[in-house]
């Protein structure tokens, strides 16, 4: 700039224009960053950060840059985990900002008369978001319109729509209430408690519970945050908002615990509370990798109160968040320990639900018949309940589409589709329900097994419209690592590894590898399609080191990928034997899919062998057979061995 022109150039800084500039010259406002620009901010410092973090984190600074750029430090230093701390210490009363913060909101408030500071304090307490009837109860002497001007100057409260205010990031609110004496500020809660409690009832219920519990909470309450923060969890249950019920559970624990577990009924209360945090990972476990170890110290404490009802349902809940979490020989072998508890106590509710779950469980450990006499055991009691409520059982949905999906894993593709309509049927009036995307994860899962992908692609771009409305983010990495796959495919895009490599580091950073031998099989072939063997050989050793342990999906992907990557190289022995180890995967599985792209494979590797007439007869009926299947056709893949015509 300065090499441009040899004219003086002077910036005036100011927080208001004050008068009008000379013509020619205008003024700039700075602006917060916008969403998007948040994302790619965090994008470059800390790559695979998954979007839902991201809103939280750019409402938090309010798209302040420096801000941003602070958080990122904290996630790159101490992880996720660092930054759930951060905000559960800013919503538990405790000290969540950084000391450079608090000593800047010091020096500002220094320049506020004594009302104008004690307003701001009121707020801080209030909320980050404050209606303003409740500050106009909280600050002394009530509201005043010049004391609010005054706030706006200092750059602390904006207003909300026509009855709110709110602080211009959470930083800036956090700091000012780290700043507030402890005894004013537990007195400021249990005000905000009163007059909550007597105060206003229209608005969001929701957020008027949660309220309600942080401010018992904050007050040390615990009598009255642990039903408050209980029945807010309850209710965004019944909303579906899984990600809020998650955060009023987890309190309502936090809660108990600091209130004591003496007695067998606090221990009871406790468990139950664990009980309802469990299920919100029944369709989102990625946010709440926690939850695993306070499920087994609930199997402790049911075995220690003697409680054979509660160690049922117990090890139910640690069964299902095995197998979610990525451990299927774990979760079947809890299940049918709570099974026999709960066939003991005649349970006929939670014997549906554990054999719903061991359906789920069971293929991914090679038994395929027990899972389908399972999940059609619960088909049956379910149906039954609905037929007595006179409505439609909407969690059959998702027991149907796991048996669309063993079906499918098998190549029956026919009962597969048969089973995934029904399920759709059933979902069809609840498009937004969390059981709508668990059919829809299926679906595009078994297109992509039946290698149509452009109907796949297609799934995906209405699921990943609805996961983000319900900040699932399981389902949204599912369908990510899909669309990837799909992609890489059809048009042989680098991007679409780069996205399904982000797909599978959501799941695996937040411990849970939930199928994730599948999704590594599928960059196991990109990465030999894209020449990248390292890569390549290091997933691959993922893939098989689960297949020893007994979770052989995705293993049969990954010996054809190695033994494409061996007959490119030019050693057709070694590529035989890898083949040879993917029919004995396909044979233990019982999988016609997986034998017809074995024979795919064997009819590459005869044409390179220069057996050109078996490789056509081969090439010839294992296409028969997969139309037969309902599989598409697959196009030549890149990297494929070269054909010789003899």
């Amino acid at each position: 700039m300065l090499n441009a022109t040899s004219r003086l150039f002077v910036v005036v800084a100011s927080r208001e224009v004050e008068g009008a500039l000379s013509p020619g010259h205008a003024p700039i406002s700075p602006q917060p960053l916008t969403r998007q620009q948040t994302e790619q901010i965090v994008r470059m410092l800390m790559p695979g950060t998954d979007p839902f973090l991201v809103d939280e984190l750019h409402e938090y600074v309010g798209g302040v840059p420096l801000f941003v750029e602070e958080v990122c430090h904290v996630l790159r230093d101490r992880g996720e985990a660092g930054w759930q701390l951060l905000r559960r210490s800013a919503r538990r009363s405790l000290s969540g900002s950084g000391t450079w913060m608090r000593a800047m909101m010091a020096a500002r408030l220094e320049g506020l008369d004594e009302r104008v500071r004690n307003t701001a304090q009121a707020a801080a307490v209030a909320g980050f978001r404050v209606p303003r009837w409740l500050l106009e109860g909280l600050a002394p002497g009530g509201l005043d319109e010049q004391v609010l001007r005054q706030l706006v100057q200092a750059d602390l409260l904006y207003p909300d729509g026509a009855d709110g205010l709110r602080f211009l990031h959470g930083l800036s609110r956090d700091a000012l209430y780290d700043l507030i004496p402890l005894q004013r500020r537990t007195a400021l809660h249990r005000q905000s408690l009163a007059l909550l409690e007597r105060g206003a009832t229209t608005g969001d219920p929701a957020e008027r519970l949660e309220a309600l519990a942080h401010h018992a909470w904050a007050a040390g309450d615990w009598a009255q945050a642990i039903p408050r923060f209980d029945a807010a969890g309850e209710h965004a249950m019944r909303l579906g908002a899984f990600d809020q019920a998650r955060r009023q559970f987890c309190a309502a624990i936090e809660a108990a615990e600091s209130a004591g577990l003496a007695s067998a009924a606090d221990r009871l209360r406790w468990c139950t509370l664990v009980h309802r945090l469990a299920m919100t990972c029944t369709f989102d476990p990625l946010p709440l990798p926690q939850a695993l170890p306070l499920v087994e110290r609930c199997v402790a404490t049911a075995r220690a109160l003697a409680d054979s009802k509660l160690l049922a349902r117990s090890l139910y809940w640690e069964a299902y968040l095995h197998f979610v979490f990525g451990q299927p020989q774990r979760a079947v072998a809890l299940a049918r320990k709570s099974k026999a508890l709960a066939q003991a106590a005649g349970n006929t509710r939670l014997l549906v639900q554990l054999n719903a779950t061991l359906g789920q469980a069971l293929p991914a450990v090679c038994d395929y018949a027990e899972a389908l006499n399972v999940l059609e055991l619960a088909l049956q009691v379910k149906r039954a309940n609905a037929q007595n409520r006179g409505g439609l059982a909407i969690g059959s949905a998702h027991t149907l589409a796991c048996v669309a999906g063993v079906h499918a894993e098998r190549g029956d593709f026919a009962a597969s589709h048969a089973a995934l309509a029904q399920a759709r049927e059933l979902v069809a009036g609840h498009p937004n329900h969390p059981i709508a995307y668990s059919v829809r994860n299926w679906e595009v899962i078994i297109l992509a097994w039946q290698q149509r992908w452009d109907e796949a692609l297609e799934v995906v771009a209405s699921t990943v419209d609805l996961v983000r409305q319900l900040r699932a983010l399981l389902p949204l990495a599912i369908a990510r690592a899909v669309e990837g796959y799909a992609r890489w495919r059809i048009r042989r895009e680098p991007e679409a590894i780069a996205e399904a490599i982000e797909a599978v580091h959501w799941m695996e950073s937040h411990q849970v590898h939930f199928y994730t031998p599948l999704y590594y099989g599928w960059l196991v072939e990109m990465a030999v399609d894209a020449g990248r063997t390292d890569e390549a050989r290091r997933w691959a050793a993922t893939v098989l080191r689960r297949a020893r342990a007994g979770e052989r999906i995705g293993e049969a992907v990954v010996w054809r990928a190695l033994a494409r990557l061996a007959a490119r190289e030019g050693d057709l022995a070694r590529a035989c034997r890898r083949l040879a180890r993917a029919e004995a995967s396909a044979r233990r599985r019982a999988s016609a899919r997986e034998a017809a792209l074995n024979g795919l494979l064997e009819a590459d590797l005869l044409q390179q062998a220069l057996w050109a007439s078996e490789s056509a007869r081969l090439h010839a009926a294992v296409l028969a057979q997969m139309a037969a299947m309902g599989m598409a056709t697959p196009a030549p893949q890149a990297g494929a061995p070269v054909r010789v015509t003899p």
